[in-house]
């Protein structure tokens, strides 16, 4: 076994294949957790239109969600309400709970 150590095989990551290349400035986690049909649960602070651009790709109803609660701040998301509107499209039958908050900044 001491003669295998330090003996790797170099590994590179092939490119995802056509149709599901994230978009620019999105991380490949948010795409992956989005499509995992045993999520219940999800907590998403700071949100953003770049965010945003990864829950469009989602099909409508896909989410079977039972909770959801999602934050942002007005300075990331340029239109809240198309943000909500885009959230609720995603989310299925089974939601019970759901909290949408954006902070704006207070002037002073």
């Amino acid at each position: 076994a001491s003669t295998l150590r330090g003996r790797g095989i170099p590994r590179r990551l092939a490119p995802p294949p056509p149709g599901h290349a994230a978009p620019p400035f999105v991380q490949p986690l948010l795409l992956n957790a989005t499509s995992l049909a045993s999520l219940r649960e999800l907590t998403f602070d700071f949100l953003s239109d770049d965010a945003l651009v990864a829950f469009r790709s989602v099909a409508d109803r896909s989410l079977m969600l039972r909770a959801a609660r999602i934050s942002g701040t007005k300075d990331r998301l340029s239109d809240p309400d198309d943000a909500l509107v885009v959230l609720l499209s995603k989310l299925g039958d089974n939601l019970e709970e759901f909290a949408f908050s954006v902070e704006v900044d207070a002037p002073m």
